[in-house]
């Protein structure tokens, strides 16, 4: 397999798992209206239905008719891929939206390439405004491989290697042999753009940015030009520079390793020590007697609602109730709650810290400011916090 064939793997692994969270942390249903501010004509897999950098969220989510995908870009392919999808053609810090025109909105690595703080904080404020959740997501500056290039640990360098790197792919060459055609080619292009009145090719057309829409083009004099020719019989001096300055971050990284280790050894081995005599001295404690974990049918679970908000306990009751769960009182707290919680009384820790995991809390606490008979009965209690 290739290095980019892999590269699109990982990639494609990493956005199903950015997918998943989407889903268990909105919890979208087939009537949830979606805006997808940011996807590409470009980058469709050979496998059916799927994008290799871009689009794997029309690609992959559930109900793509309820999706409307946003570009600066005419959408020509991916219209044909995603027939089922709305496409519209659009400046992201200016969406032709109304308020909460959507249930949630979604960005996927398009906010790093907006342009300045400013206009980040203009696309950020409307996908705030046309919708009332929303899920953006951008590379993480600690993960070791530079995404664009995939080069390792380029992004670590010092900013002006770092720019130069980055700068040194849109440099190009003219090729051997392609000199004496040179003249030729400018004495052509003058030519068609004084006498037949069409666009040359150095026409401007105006700086386009990412979701940003493209400044007014500006009319200049057609000029002759010399077009760069790649060779590939050629080395590519970026890819000289970049690789280079990966080395010299790799060995950097190493060092730093190898000095942390060399710190931190010492004051580490001589805790294990200490911690392994005192472990030998001390004596053996007597094990205390386990209670086999109770089946969860076997298991009456109360919830009550600390956050005030309607609806809350009786939605929570249902999943635990999917869980296998047997409800017991549906109700309010005594007081608010910050964090949602599951308490529990007597000995059956082990069977609130297993609801806490079938629900994704992550808080387990016994009788908290609670009474044994407040839980009705039950062995457990839901008390739902605002967060």
């Amino acid at each position: 397999m290739s290095a980019g064939g892999l590269a699109a793997r990982v990639s494609l692994w990493n956005r199903r798992r950015k997918l998943r969270l989407f889903l268990r942390e909105l919890q979208p249903t087939p009537e949830t209206r979606v805006l997808d501010v940011g996807v590409g004509d470009t980058g469709f897999l050979s496998e059916p239905g799927v994008a290799a950098t871009h689009n794997f969220f029309e690609a992959l989510y559930p109900w793509p008719d309820r999706i409307t995908a946003v570009s600066d870009v005419q959408l020509a392919h991916f219209a044909e891929r995603f027939p089922m999808v709305d496409s519209v053609v659009a400046d992201g810090r200016k969406l032709p939206f109304p308020d909460d025109a959507f249930d949630v909105a979604f960005s996927n690595a398009v906010l790093e390439h907006v342009g300045s703080r400013e206009d980040q904080r203009r696309f950020l404020h409307e996908l705030c405004r046309v919708a009332p959740r929303v899920f953006v997501s951008t590379p993480n500056r600690w993960f070791p491989v530079e995404l664009h290039t995939r080069l390792p640990l380029l992004h670590w360098l010092p900013r002006p290697v770092r720019d130069r790197a980055f700068r040194a792919p849109s440099k190009g060459r003219l090729a051997p042999g392609r000199a004496a055609q040179q003249p030729r080619a400018r004495a052509a292009l003058s030519a068609r753009s004084h006498g037949s009145g069409r666009r040359g090719p150095d026409h401007h057309r105006g700086d386009r940015h990412p979701l940003g829409g493209s400044r007014p083009a500006t009319p200049k004099p057609m000029l002759p030009v010399e077009h760069a020719l790649p060779n590939p019989s050629e080395p590519h001096p970026w890819r000289t520079i970049a690789v280079v300055a990966a080395g010299v971050a790799t060995l950097e990284l190493l060092g730093l390793v190898v000095v942390g280790t060399a710190l931190v050894a010492k004051p580490v081995a001589q805790n294990a020590r200490a911690a392994a005599i005192k472990h030998a001295a001390a004596p053996a404690k007597p094990k205390a007697p386990t209670t086999p974990i109770l089946a969860r049918r076997v298991v009456r679970v109360t919830i009550l609602n600390g956050n005030g908000i309607a609806g809350a306990a009786a939605a929570t009751a249902s999943q635990v109730r999917t869980r296998g769960y047997k409800i017991g009182r549906v109700g309010n707290a005594r007081r608010a709650y910050g964090r949602s919680v599951v308490i529990y009384r007597g000995t059956f820790r082990r069977e609130a810290v297993r609801l806490a995991h079938d629900l994704g809390l992550a808080l387990v606490s016994p009788l908290d400011g609670l009474r044994a008979r407040d839980l009705h009965g039950a062995q457990l209690a839901v008390v739902l916090g605002s967060s």
